[in-house]
């Protein structure tokens, strides 16, 4: 894990765009602390697959709005960025 950490460089991203990411995975982690609430609470399974679910479509959307930046050495070891 050191030596992938080491080799990554940060994604340089304007000030907005990391606002976005900021807020995504603010969203998505109180998504998946409801989840989980959801789930220990006498309520429908539907409620907490739902929080589930909002959870992962904002972790995709942080992904996305890296803008497409990938390092390319990164790139070229991997599949994904």
């Amino acid at each position: 894990m050191r030596a992938w950490l080491e080799h990554e460089e940060p994604v340089a991203g304007t000030e907005r765009q990391t606002r976005i990411r900021q807020a995504l995975v603010l969203v998505s982690g109180a998504a998946l602390g409801a989840g989980f609430a959801a789930g220990l609470a006498p309520l429908p399974s539907t409620i907490a697959v739902a929080a589930f679910v909002v959870s992962l479509a904002a972790a995709a959307a942080r992904d996305d709005a890296q803008g497409g930046q990938c390092d390319s050495r990164a790139a070229r070891s991997t599949s994904t960025c």
